[in-house]
């Protein structure tokens, strides 16, 4: 009988001939993984409440749920909210943007249809959320627009009524350098639905170095007060911009500039 060193040496030689298995290659990633459109700036900003159930919000402002099928993958970007501290209990404005995605020829993911919508909640005694009213219509978005900031400002509708707002940052590329514009989407609570009011312009700037007019616009916002005046019983309101600035009146519907606007659209 062969001694056992022998053996052994036998055996790990035949071991070292055999063929390594190859460990699986990895497949490719599925084009819905590359569908992302998070911003964790704005979450950070405007974060949802203790407890408030994201994706139950998602489905009750949308009115439906999301779009998930080989050819388009919809994905709700970002859900922010703030209380709206003016309401006698406590009231969170809560708004959402989706975006769909497509195949891309690449094997990623495109863009497609952009849109946001509002919904307003309230908290119960027992600690839930209940949704109150909600924009009946969503807002398109342009591919280089984004949600930028919940306006809970005192728009001051009527003695009893305030208004609040949502507002969209746009940043436009132009040869060496970049503009900026941001809008005020202002919104009435109607019963169960939340009516527009108002859409303005209240920044635009040009920061383009390589131009000869480099800088154009403002470096603020411009801003919007209540007069103490009505118009339909409701308050006039005046928008400002430095030294600019323009009367606003209700028409039954919602405010109008009358006047020229003090923010001039530089992009």
């Amino acid at each position: 009988m062969p001694p056992i060193r022998s053996l052994i040496l036998v055996v790990s030689a035949s071991l070292a001939l055999r063929p390594a298995v190859a460990a699986p290659a990895a497949g490719p990633r599925p084009w819905q993984s590359f569908a992302d459109c998070a911003d964790s700036d704005l979450l950070k900003k405007h974060p949802l409440p203790a407890g408030f159930p994201r994706d139950a919000a998602v489905g009750e402002i949308l009115g439906r749920t999301l779009v998930r099928s080989p050819a388009e993958h919809e994905v709700a970007c970002n859900v922010i909210a703030k209380q709206w501290k003016a309401q006698k209990e406590p009231t969170f404005v809560v708004a959402l943007d989706t975006v769909r995605f497509r195949p891309a020829p690449s094997g990623g993911a495109e863009r497609g249809q952009h849109q946001y919508q509002v919904g307003l909640y309230r908290q119960e005694p027992g600690g839930g959320y209940r949704l109150l009213a909600k924009t009946t219509e969503p807002v398109d978005l342009d591919y280089d627009e984004r949600l930028d900031a919940l306006d809970l400002a005192a728009y001051r509708l009527t003695p009893t009524e305030l208004a609040f707002g949502v507002r969209v940052s746009r940043n436009i590329m132009v040869a060496g350098g970049v503009g900026t514009n941001v809008t005020l989407n202002l919104y009435r609570v109607s019963d169960n639905d939340l009516t527009p009011i108002l859409s303005t312009l209240m920044l635009s700037t040009l920061m383009a170095p390589g131009l000869v007019d480099s800088n154009q616009g403002d470096e603020v916002p411009a801003e919007i007060s209540v007069l103490p005046t009505r118009t339909g019983g409701h308050f006039d309101w005046k928008k400002r911009q430095g030294k600019r600035s323009v009367v606003l009146r209700w028409t039954g519907e919602g405010y109008e500039l009358r006047g020229k606007d003090p923010v001039p659209d530089v992009n």
